[in-house]
């Protein structure tokens, strides 16, 4: 598949066993690539956290920030009420 001189491995895949497998046999055989891992949910992110992986993205947390945010834009929230609350969100998350 030519993993063996890639610069970088995306996995993207919706069973987190499965993507911890893949990210451990990537790890092992191809150190060189960058890894980049999309999250199952809370709990997988922060195990692939753990791994040392060089980016990582939550499944379905960007598309609910966004998705709030319109929310809260639809009701009337002033922009900058908006911005700051997603800060706050994503700050305490």
């Amino acid at each position: 598949s030519g993993a063996d001189t890639a610069e970088a491995i995306v996995v993207c895949v919706d069973h987190k066993e499965t993507t911890n497998k893949i990210v451990e046999l990537v790890q092992h055989e191809f150190p060189m690539a960058k890894l980049l891992v999309r999250s199952y949910d809370r709990e997988h992110a922060l195990h692939l956290a753990k791994q040392n992986v060089d980016y990582m993205i939550r499944e379905t947390f960007e598309s609910a920030m966004l998705f709030g945010g319109a929310i809260l834009e639809e009701l009337g929230v002033d922009q900058s009420d908006v911005e700051e609350i997603s800060q706050e969100i994503r700050e305490l998350d």
